[in-house]
């Protein structure tokens, strides 16, 4: 599905981005599993080669220009090209009122989830350009579209990835560039586990229709639709994953 094709997956050290990296390289794609995590990072790579995949591990800090530069080098040294970029990593904060989120809280989670996504597709557009094509695939958050009490920073930067992600859509298809976000429900991956107890993460599951989290490999299988030609003709969508609750 993904043979001969390039993917730079940021976030790929863990979580979706593990998953998601794992599954390209089973579909074919090179891919260069990109993490300020490098352990993590060089696991994955290793996972994936064990199989008989292809894959690098890069290092990128998202929120710096000049980390974008150099891992977008690293991965045009190795493999000539970038087909995908999937703009995967992020973070968040345990929910708390307004009042008591902290300005450089916030302004954290607006550089690495807003900013991040942001360079990562302004060093890549120029290359896709010139390639005559590419796909951009964003992690967003069904927060961005359905918001609850207590995520008011995490909810405004993933908002903010919707409208980068169809702005970019719109100003890319005539360069046969598709740009498209994903909206996962809470997902069980070792961001959240890091957040939330057992308890709260059966209350949110209870909160889901279908009645569960998330699972990575549910968010992974929507990026290889999206990041895939099966969807040649979709671009500046915000696709909710989210076991019905956006309903």
């Amino acid at each position: 599905m993904l043979k001969g094709k390039t993917a730079i997956i940021t976030g790929a050290g863990s979580g979706m981005g593990k998953a998601t990296a794992l599954l390209f390289a089973e579909k074919g794609a090179q891919v260069a599993v990109v993490d300020i995590n490098m352990k993590g990072a060089e696991e994955v790579v290793e996972e994936i080669t064990k199989k008989g995949g292809d894959a690098i591990a890069v290092y990128c800090d998202i929120s710096d220009e000049e980390s974008n530069k150099k891992m977008v080098e690293a991965v045009l040294a190795k493999y000539g090209k970038i087909d995908i970029l999937h703009m995967n990593a992020g973070i968040v904060i345990p929910y708390q009122p307004v009042e008591e989120i902290t300005l450089k809280d916030f302004q954290k989670m607006l550089t690495i989830n807003t900013v991040g996504p942001f360079l990562n597709a302004r060093t890549v557009a120029p290359i896709m350009k010139k390639q005559g094509g590419g796909v951009m695939l964003m992690t967003s958050s069904m927060s961005a579209l359905r918001p609850r009490p207590g995520a008011v920073a995490y909810a405004s930067t993933k908002g903010a990835v919707n409208i980068l992600a169809k702005t970019l859509a719109i100003e890319l298809a005539p360069f046969q560039i598709r740009v498209n976000a994903i909206c996962p429900v809470a997902t069980d991956t070792p961001l959240l586990r890091n957040q939330v107890t057992e308890e709260t993460m059966k209350v949110m599951a209870e909160g889901i229709p279908m009645k569960r989290l998330g699972k990575a490999e549910d968010m992974a299988n929507a990026a290889l639709f999206l990041c895939s030609d099966l969807s040649s003709y979709i671009t500046g969508i915000t696709m909710e994953v989210d076991g019905g609750r956006g309903i």
